[in-house]
Formats: C-alpha cells, structure tokens, sequence
C-alpha cells in the first residue's frame, strides 16, 4: 500500500465534503492529529474504522486502500492555477461582489450591518454584514492585530470561523495542509492582505445575531509549529 497516495485520496474527499480534520476525526473517534498523519502518509487508519472512514468519504474499503476511486467518474486532480489567474479571477470576483452589495443594498427589503470588534485597542476590523430575504452576506475588507510582537510571529497556515450564537456561519481553511499557504509570511503581512466574502444560503435572524456574540476565530500554526488561536468579539451598527 502507498501511505502518500491513500492520504492524498483521504485529503481530497474530505475537502470537497467541506470536512475540516477535526469533522473527520470527530466522526470516526480520532483527533484531528491523527487525521493530519493519514493525509501526509505518515500512519495509516486503523483497521477498526476502515469502513467507517470510507463510507464517510464516499467510497469502498478497497478505494481506500488503493489510494484511488476505481469508479469510471472518478474526479481528475485540480491542476494548481496559476498566480496571476488567482489575480484576475479575485479581481472579478471582486467587482462581482461589489455590484452584487449595490443592488442589494438599493433593495428596501435589504439590512446593511458595519462590522467593528468590541475591543477596539486589540484588534481593528472593518466589512459588513448584509440581510436580505433570501440569503446573508458577510464581507471582512480589513483585518488589524494591534499587538506589535504577535504581528512579527511568522506563519506557515490559518484558518479561520464566524460563529453566532456558537452556530457556525461560515469556517475557512485547514492549518494543517501543508500545501494551503505558498511561503511563511508574518502575521502583519497575511493581514495586509486577508479579505473575506462569504454568503449563506438561507437568511440568518438579525435578532439573534444582535442579541448574541459574535465571534470571529482565528488558528494559526507558526513556522515552529505551534498552533496560535486569536478570538476577536465583532459588534454590528445599523447601517441601513
């Protein structure tokens, strides 16, 4: 058997189940550590949960430990695009969004929210919360750690939650796939560059989400290793 090839199977099933390790690992009684060894071919699942991890991904015992789905529509690797792609897919991405928020805030039936945190001498965040009929859209356009030394720590990965009521309203990011991030950059500079566009597929309650925290949660893994969680408490101001 080829440990790498079955890991590389096991990481690309649960990543278009939108599984992060943890969800995988809580599912068949494992941490997320042990899900991380399997996906970089260290260790292999353990015989007992064999079947439960293939039926969680979707395919047979056998698949799995072939490394590959022996199904005529198996799903061909994603060709890694490249950057400059990346550049103009996030530029109109960008303008898609921005006229989407137009339209949507034109409409009478439309809530626009401000996002800020409510430790302001912490953290500094700026985006929007939007509420319509049909669905909800929240848009972080900048993102600030105020504390001079944790902005220097380098980072190898992240990932990141938004959490109401302690429901998920979205969650991004794996930090321990070794391939989500090109090169380490200091927290400062992922800042620099970090923006957020995310929309549900049902509209939250705005009640809920005014009466209650909401949360926003980054995990970091340095390039040392370790693993660094910031919580920053988000407040909405009525907007419209």
């Amino acid at each position: 058997m080829d440990n790498k090839k079955i890991g590389k199977l096991i990481a690309k099933l649960r990543k278009e189940q939108g599984l992060t390790q943890q969800d995988l690992g809580d599912k068949v009684g494992v941490g997320f550590r042990a899900v991380s060894k399997w996906e970089r071919g260290l260790t292999l699942p353990d015989i007992s949960i064999i079947n439960d991890v293939s039926k969680i991904l979707g395919i047979s015992s056998d698949e799995l430990l072939s490394g590959e789905i022996k199904r005529d529509d198996k799903v061909k690797e994603k060709k890694k695009i490249p950057t400059k792609f990346k550049i103009i897919i996030s530029i109109i991405t960008l303008i898609i969004v921005l006229v989407s928020t137009i339209v949507i805030y034109y409409d009478s039936k439309t809530y626009v929210y401000d996002i800020s945190s409510t430790e302001s001498e912490k953290y500094y965040i700026k985006g929007n919360v939007i509420f319509n009929k049909n669905n909800t859209s929240i848009i972080i356009n900048e993102i600030k750690f105020k504390d001079p030394n944790f902005s220097l720590t380098k980072i190898k990965n992240y990932e990141y939650d938004l959490k109401s009521s302690n429901e998920y309203l979205f969650r991004y990011g794996y930090i321990y796939d070794i391939e989500a991030m090109d090169e380490i950059v200091s927290i400062s500079e992922f800042a620099d560059t970090f923006n957020a566009n995310h929309n549900t597929q049902i509209a939250l309650k705005r009640s809920e989400m005014l009466e209650n925290n909401v949360v926003m949660t980054f995990r970091f893994l340095t390039d040392n290793d370790e693993e660094i969680t910031k919580e920053i408490e988000i407040k909405l101001d009525f907007k419209k």
